[in-house]
C-alpha cells in the first residue's frame, strides 16, 4: 500500500507499531508526508487494527522472505558492484 506522496503506509505503522514512535518522530523520517497524514494512517490503525496487525504481520514475513532470497542471489548489478569493492580493496 501506498500513500499518496509515495511513502508507504506498512513503513508508518512498523515505526508507530512495532518500534513505538510518536507521530512526531515519523514525521521527521517522512518530510513529504504531513503529520495529519501520519495521524490518518495511524488513526486508520486504530480503527481496523485486527486486520491490519494481520496485513503488518504478513507483510513482515514477505519483506524478509524477500530480503533473505536477494541476499543469497543478488542481482547482477549487485554482484558487479561487489566485485569492484574487492578489487579495490588492499590484500592483508
Amino acid at each position: 500500500m501506498r500513500g499518496r506522496e509515495g511513502a508507504k503506509i506498512e513503513s508508518i505503522l512498523y515505526a508507530y507499531v512495532h518500534r513505538g514512535q510518536s507521530a512526531e518522530a515519523i514525521a521527521t523520517q517522512f518530510p513529504t508526508l504531513s503529520l495529519e497524514q501520519i495521524y490518518a494512517t495511524i488513526l486508520w490503525y486504530l480503527h481496523d487494527q485486527e486486520r491490519l496487525a494481520a496485513y503488518l504481520a504478513d507483510w513482515l514475513v514477505f519483506s524478509a522472505t524477500a530480503h533473505a532470497n536477494q541476499t543469497r542471489n543478488p542481482p547482477p548489478v549487485v554482484q558487479k558492484l561487489r566485485q569492484l569493492k574487492a578489487a579495490q580493496e588492499p590484500t592483508a
